[in-house]
């Protein structure tokens, strides 16, 4: 009886263990995620700025109706453009790393949760096998008191 309690506790146990190491590496794999993406921002945040500084000049160029710098300017424009939709994009990353994040650390206190479950369970399965143990010694103490009665 006992001992297949012992067994799905022991593998409930190791379960939880391993799952454990997935959510260290898999959380570890989403912080290195996140410095890597902060720093693409950082750099991206500042190549728009000396960016916008340049369109800020064309413009004023252009306002100085110099045409061949107006088509640069349209170029530099068109440039800058795909430096902020690759900024956003990394914005966007970071965003679902953080609620991945969440997730796994959602499912780590789950898992916590169940092996501290399992524990307890494992601790009661103890109790009770010693509980059956002390009433089948008891029974056979009465057997043995009714055979030597009767």
């Amino acid at each position: 009886g006992g001992g297949g309690l012992d067994l799905d506790v022991e593998l409930l146990v190791l379960g939880a263990r391993s799952f454990s190491e997935e959510f260290e590496a898999a959380r570890q794999q989403a912080t290195d995620l996140q410095v890597q993406l902060r720093r693409m921002e950082q750099e991206a945040e500042a190549k728009i700025a000396a960016k916008t500084a340049r369109i800020a000049q064309l413009e004023q160029d252009l306002v100085e109706a110099k045409r061949p710098v107006a088509l640069e300017a349209e170029s530099e424009l068109a440039k800058e453009l795909k430096a902020l939709e690759r900024a956003v994009r990394a914005e966007r990353r970071a965003e679902e790393l953080e609620a991945r994040q969440q997730d796994l650390e959602s499912l780590f206190k789950n898992e916590q949760e169940a092996l501290a479950r399992a524990d307890r369970a494992e601790h009661r399965g103890e109790e009770l096998e010693a509980k059956l143990q002390d009433l089948e010694a008891l029974f056979k103490n009465e057997q043995e008191q009714r055979r030597k009665c009767h």
